[in-house]
C-alpha cells in the first residue's frame, strides 16, 4: 500500500494534511480498499514546534495541546530530521525543542484524556542529558519512561 501525504501550509503556522487512519486488507487478493483519512488541522509555534492539532475519526474529536521548553532538543541539528518527522510520529515530542507537556482530550464516540510531562536535565549547551517522560491515560495507565543521551564532539 502506498499514499501520498499532502501537507497545506496556511500560514507559517497553521498547516493541513490528512492523516491514514485505517483500510480494509482482503489476504485472499492482497488487496486493500476502504482507505479511512483524517483531516488533521495544526498549528505550530514560531519556533516550528506542533503547538496544537485537531481531528475528527469515526465520531471522535481529538484535541491535543503541546508545551516545549526553549531548550534544544537531541535531534535539532541533525539536517532535516526534525522537518521530516514533525508530524508524522503525532505525540509532540519530536521538535526543535523539548516537549514540557502534551494533553489530548477526545470527546464525542470516545471520551478520553491523556496528558504527558517531561523533566529534561540539560548540559552546558542547553541539549538534554537526560529526559524523564511520564504518560498518563490510556490503556496503559501512567507510567515514566526514561530517556538518556550522549552527544559526540
Amino acid at each position: 500500500m502506498v499514499y501520498t501525504k499532502n501537507y497545506q501550509y496556511i500560514t507559517n503556522t497553521h498547516v493541513k494534511f490528512n492523516e491514514y487512519k485505517g483500510s480494509t486488507y482482503n489476504p485472499a487478493t492482497g488487496v486493500y480498499s476502504d482507505f479511512q483519512f483524517a483531516e488533521v488541522d495544526a498549528y505550530l509555534t514560531n519556533n516550528g514546534n506542533v503547538a496544537s492539532t485537531s481531528h475528527t475519526y469515526n465520531g471522535t474529536t481529538h484535541n491535543v495541546t503541546n508545551t516545549y521548553d526553549n531548550a534544544n532538543h537531541p535531534m535539532k541539528n541533525v539536517k532535516g530530521y526534525v522537518k521530516i518527522d514533525l508530524f508524522y510520529l503525532n505525540d509532540g515530542e519530536l521538535a526543535y525543542n523539548n516537549l514540557v507537556s502534551r494533553s489530548e482530550n477526545s470527546t464525542g464516540t470516545i471520551v478520553s484524556t491523556r496528558k504527558t510531562t517531561a523533566n529534561h536535565t540539560l548540559n552546558n549547551a542547553a541539549y538534554p542529558t537526560q529526559s524523564a517522560m511520564t504518560y498518563t491515560g490510556g490503556s496503559s495507565g501512567t507510567n515514566t519512561h526514561i530517556y538518556s543521551y550522549q552527544y559526540n564532539k
